[in-house]
């Protein structure tokens, strides 16, 4: 079976040798290849739904006492010794952010992080509160480029513009950032149109900025 290049873009920003929480695992898919591959040193699966959880149970039954498993909204059940890193990957920006800001300090190690909406809501979060993003990849799958980052605490928070939330800070120079900065354009374009047909000038003056803004970028 050929790998996702969303689930593969998301283990490449796993350390090497970690002990690896995975939030909302279901199918364990990344613990999964990362335990069969030696890349990690034990993995951690949680779920806020038992069916879920007992997937990731089940797909990860062989790696015996290396896997470790708590029902938990986010970090919240998880013991903290138990990891020290974690993957936050498959749901809304927003949903991410408010794992990330219950966590409190267990959310204080390197995430790895992979928001299907939202995402410039995520990065603004993570600047706002103290975290660095050090990392960011833009893998296609099924014609979606998806925003793939790592990010970890660094206890002071960084100044971002709206620009900067949407199309980010790091903007590597490669076809995937890209396809990615100009769906971002696109959609800004269609929220272009409705602000002008709600007779509604500002959010349009926003919208044209950020539209050209992306296409310096594409």
């Amino acid at each position: 079976m050929v790998k996702s290049e969303r689930l593969s873009a998301v283990e490449s920003l796993v350390p090497h040798g970690a002990r690896l929480l995975d939030i909302g695992s279901d199918h364990a898919s990344v613990p999964f290849d990362l335990l069969s591959e030696g890349r990690i040193e034990a993995a951690f699966v949680s779920d806020v739904n038992s069916a879920p959880l007992e997937r990731a149970v089940r797909r990860l039954s062989g790696f015996g006492g290396r896997v470790g498993a708590a029902l938990s909204d986010g970090f919240k059940d998880v013991p903290a010794g138990a990891y020290d890193a974690a993957a936050i990957c498959g749901m809304g920006g927003e949903l991410i952010a408010r794992i990330i800001a219950e966590g409190g300090e267990k959310a204080h190690c390197p995430l790895i992080l992979q928001p299907n909406t939202m995402f410039h809501k995520l990065r603004a979060f993570l600047w706002a509160s103290g975290y660095r993003i050090g990392e960011e990849l833009f893998p296609t799958e099924g014609g979606r480029t998806y925003l793939v980052l790592a990010a970890e605490y660094a206890g002071e928070a960084e100044d971002f513009t709206r620009e900067e939330a949407f199309f980010g800070k790091l903007r590597p120079a490669n076809e995937g950032f890209r396809r990615f900065a100009a769906a971002v354009a696109a959609a800004a374009e269609k929220r272009l149109a409705g602000a002008l047909i709600e007779g509604n000038p500002e959010a349009a003056e926003i919208e044209r900025r950020l539209i050209e803004f992306g296409e310096g970028l594409i």
